[in-house]
């Protein structure tokens, strides 16, 4: 019975020292992954009983989407610290955006590279996805299309150029998004026309605000003083049309070629 207690007490002991190494090695991947590894605190079950672990860590995007919507509801923060948000966008832009529009023919004019510091290192590919870059482009979009008033802005005429520019994006959020960013600047050359401009960007309003909105110099709709800066920024909406390929069957009224076919015919007459 003597020797059985011992050997018992021998295991036991033995378990308990087992169970405190692994601790110490639990606490030690811990405090090397800063907080990541946390097997120290248990079986990481995501979801139990309708609660989250508070132990649990959010995917990157949703915590971007997370911290960028504070600006999208503080719009006054935007404006009062603009010297530090517009410089993390123009960074985006140029290290995440144009890693997959390396073709961007705008890029050229926009010319970024005096604007972001050159020792930031830019991202790859791999690093990316383009789901990824998209939304976080939506986020930035949303925080300045709440801004009013961005002349305030720091470099608001370089995010005016990159505004229209996103305006011939073939995905209409983004398209809708950056054309309330320039809505935001009440151009005297575009705010008369909102009523005919903004349907082109909505699903079904196409083809009846062409035909509507009549540009050739023989017609009245548009100020002779307005034509030469308004045309580019209806031709560039009108690409982005265009160029979407759209989620409607062949016999929808927004199916790709119903809408090329019209914006071809407007810019026919």
């Amino acid at each position: 019975k003597v020797e059985d207690s011992a050997s018992h007490s021998s295991q036991s002991s033995s378990k308990h020292i087992k169970a405190m190494t692994n601790h110490h090695h639990e606490c030690v991947a811990w405090e090397a992954s800063r907080g990541k590894n946390h097997d120290v605190f248990g079986p990481s079950d995501n979801e139990k009983n309708g609660q989250v672990s508070r132990h649990v860590e959010s995917d990157k995007l949703t915590q971007f989407e997370s911290i960028w919507s504070i600006m999208t509801n503080a719009p006054l923060l935007t404006s009062t610290k603009s010297k530090v948000v517009v410089p993390i966008y123009f960074e985006y832009i140029a290290q995440q955006y144009y890693v997959f529009h390396s073709d961007d023919p705008d890029a050229r004019e926009i010319n970024l590279s005096q604007l972001v510091n050159a020792s930031t290192a830019t991202w790859s590919r791999e690093e990316l996805s383009r789901n990824d870059v998209q939304k976080k482009l939506e986020c930035f979009l949303g925080m300045f299309a709440a801004v009013k008033g961005p002349q305030q802005l720091f470099r608001h005429k370089v995010l005016l150029h990159m505004f229209i520019s996103f305006l011939s994006n073939p995905d209409a959020k983004l398209a809708n998004l950056a054309f309330a960013c320039v809505l935001r600047f009440k151009l005297p050359y575009l705010m008369p026309y909102t009523d005919f401009v903004q349907p082109m960007l909505k699903k079904d309003g196409l083809r009846e605000s062409l035909a509507k909105f009549n540009l050739s110099d023989s017609g009245e709709t548009v100020d002779a003083e307005h034509r030469l800066s308004l045309i580019p920024v209806v031709t560039r909406i009108l690409f982005g049309r265009f160029s979407s390929r759209g989620n409607g069957s062949k016999s929808s009224k927004d199916s790709p070629a119903i809408r090329r076919a019209a914006i071809l015919s407007f810019f026919c007459t």
